[in-house]
């Protein structure tokens, strides 16, 4: 099924597209260093060869025998052949359409995360659970050696 996709033909697409969509978040100067090391881990341990088990089990655990021959027939069908082919760029558009709106909203979504980070560090609770602990004293109990 997974071959009638034909995701071990599309999975180094896909994983150099998730990493050229990553890398678009770190500054200019740091891009290039960081696409080089993402390709060599990806390559070390995200491979089709590595975790083709990994999804067939999770394509077998979500779909019967029938329904998995049913995806395998649309698939091998042309529109399937089509959409198979069409998958990983609209992932990837997808992927920047979701950036872009982040992006468009970002200073807000840094407020919100400002506000909820400094609440949980203003809060009575911690201030309880640090404060005691920095007014006790030092213990005085004989230390064995």
């Amino acid at each position: 099924m997974l071959q009638s996709i034909g995701i071990d033909k599309q999975f180094d697409n896909m994983v150099n597209n998730l990493i050229t969509a990553s890398s678009s978040q770190m500054p200019e100067n740091n891009r290039s260093g960081y696409i080089k090391v993402m390709r060599t881990f990806m390559g070390k341990y995200f491979t089709w060869d590595l975790l083709k088990d990994k999804m067939a089990a999770i394509y077998a655990n979500e779909f019967s025998e029938e329904e998995l021959g049913q995806i395998t027939a649309f698939y091998n069908s042309p529109i399937g052949q089509k959409v198979s082919s069409k998958l990983p760029s609209l992932m990837q558009k997808g992927m920047m359409v979701g950036q872009e709106v982040v992006g468009q909203h970002k200073d807000e979504l840094q407020q919100m995360m400002e506000t909820e980070f400094a609440d949980k560090n203003d809060s009575p609770a911690v201030k309880e659970q640090v404060s005691p602990a920095a007014n006790k004293p030092a213990s005085k109990a004989p230390v064995k050696h």
